[in-house]
């Protein structure tokens, strides 16, 4: 048996994801300010120590209250802490240029020719760096990845029916995160778990798919219509899209990548998502 401990993000490390956002938006306020001071000085007037003190504090505070929230808007949902388990806490976060090649790595033996490199799998992440997300342990060893993306309508289209596959997917194909949340299609791609046959693995592709539930509930929802799309690469990861309520949308003997191609509409098969975890 698994307990599963999930606790929110706390303040700390809310601050530490805002840090960088919030120091920019320090030296903006200040460099504004000055040039304002600069300016009345410039026409003769005047400004006491007490406005310059009171112009500086609201500086401060304004990029306070920013760090806050670029913090909370960037962090993903809670962490959770698996009792008895070699991993212990699992991060969930958007992934970095280097979980993104590590992760990538990992599809390599399951995509074989069809395997998308390094470079372009980089320049999809900063199209939609929302778009991809990594699973630390405790020790921030990569367990897992996955990426859900939007891409343009008539790659997905050419994709659907076989006419594309991954390796011709170009980084203008892919789409920003606010025109994806307007797609009425998603691509799930990238799915990987570290050493997804040992029992450490059964618990990180669980991870995953909690992970998975909850980004789709939280950046998307499940109230518009839209179909989500993804590649099953193995036997295992094609059970767990039939456990998932993904149907096959086109097989292998007509697709050139000869993978089968799943699809699930969310509003549909879901319904609500919360019941899922």
């Amino acid at each position: 048996m698994i307990h599963l401990r999930r606790y929110a993000p706390g303040f700390i490390s809310r601050f530490k994801k805002g840090l960088l956002f919030g120091g920019k938006t320090l030296l903006a306020t200040i460099g504004i300010a000055g040039s304002i001071i600069t300016a009345l000085a410039a026409t003769g007037n005047t400004l006491s120590f007490l406005v310059i003190f009171y112009t500086g504090l609201g500086c401060l505070i304004l990029s306070f209250s920013a760090t806050i929230l670029k913090g909370h808007l960037e962090h993903l949902p809670e962490q959770i802490i698996i009792e008895e388990c070699m991993d212990g806490q699992y991060i969930v976060e958007y992934c970095s240029s280097e979980t993104l090649r590590e992760a990538n790595h990992l599809t390599r033996p399951y995509y074989r020719y069809e395997y998308v490199s390094d470079n372009v799998a980089e320049l999809w992440r900063q199209k939609n760096p929302k778009g991809f997300v990594h699973i630390l342990n405790s020790s921030h060893e990569l367990c897992a990845c996955f990426g859900i993306i939007g891409v343009e309508t008539s790659f997905m289209i050419h994709f659907i029916k076989d006419r594309l596959v991954d390796n011709d997917l170009l980084d203008e194909d892919v789409l920003d995160i606010l025109s994806t949340k307007k797609s009425p299609s998603l691509y799930i791609s990238g799915v990987v778990v570290r050493d997804p046959d040992s029992p450490a693995g059964h618990i990180r592709a669980c991870i995953m798919i909690w992970a998975i539930l909850k980004y789709i509930n939280k950046v998307f929802g499940v109230r518009k219509k839209r179909t989500i799309y993804a590649l099953a690469v193995s036997k295992t990861s094609e059970n767990l899209l039939k456990k998932c309520s993904f149907t096959i949308s086109s097989s292998t003997r007509s697709r050139k990548d000869k993978l089968n191609l799943y699809s699930l509409e969310p509003k549909k098969q879901m319904g609500n998502l919360e019941t899922w975890y």
